[in-house]
């Protein structure tokens, strides 16, 4: 799925662009 690698690509990228707190990260699958 795109969506699961565009969210382990922007883990990999500094959080930067996305400023998501490590409580939310699990909620980056609705992504």
């Amino acid at each position: 799925n795109e969506g699961i690698r565009a969210w382990m690509a922007s883990q990999d990228q500094p959080h930067e662009k996305f400023v998501f707190p490590e409580e939310v990260l699990p909620r980056g699958n609705a992504l």
